[in-house]
């Protein structure tokens, strides 16, 4: 299953925070007068905004029903599950999932955030299907109301093969929303690994 992840990313924003703290008052950084100073830039880009409040939607508990096609399209495997969503430092959407029972069942969970400066959206999963973390970046369609994101990592155990993932999250439609998950490994086509459907409690 794709890697479920999340980590102290916390530590290393934090870090890199005040890295850069000493370059925000060299002439070096290249400002248009219009924007105003580096400094007061940076306050900015450390606010929350419309995209965070795009997040902050998804709070709540839901049930979740998910379909999981990771032994091929002809043998699908369903589960059920829960899903609680809270926003923490009103920047960034936490969840702690459960899905399946007994052996099988799979716990998580991930961080979904908008990156200000970069103008992009990040995500960490981490869970105990797997030791690694998926990291994933994106961008939110407008137009749509859906989240888009990816990742791409090597896999050394299977002779360097790169595995490709592409996240999918619908917007929210009532009381539900809908993320799906496709997988591409090697020169393989790409797969929908799985699809999870949101019901609000």
């Amino acid at each position: 299953m794709i890697r479920f992840v999340l980590l102290c990313v916390t530590c290393a924003a934090v870090l890199a925070t005040f890295s850069l703290i000493p370059l925000l008052g060299e002439d070096k950084i290249d400002v248009k007068p219009s924007e105003g100073t580096v400094m007061e830039q940076w306050k900015k880009l450390q606010q929350p905004g419309m995209e965070h409040q795009v997040l902050a939607k998804r709070a709540g508990s839901w049930l979740v029903t998910a379909t999981c096609w990771k032994d091929g399209p002809n043998k699908p495997v369903t589960m059920a599950g829960t899903s609680e969503q809270r926003m923490v430092y009103d920047r960034y959407l936490t969840e702690e999932f459960s899905l399946g029972e007994g052996d099988s069942k799979m716990t998580g969970t991930g961080y979904i955030a908008f990156d200000n400066g970069n103008k992009c959206y990040e995500a960490l999963y981490l869970g105990n299907m797997g030791t690694a973390l998926c990291v994933l970046t994106g961008e939110h369609d407008t137009k749509t109301g859906e989240l888009r994101l990816n990742s791409e990592r090597t896999e050394k155990f299977l002779n360097n093969v790169k595995v490709k993932s592409r996240v999918l999250i619908t917007g929210i439609v009532g009381d539900k929303y809908i993320v799906n998950i496709y997988q591409t490994i090697g020169s393989q086509p790409e797969a929908r690994f799985m699809e999870m459907v949101y019901t609000r409690k």
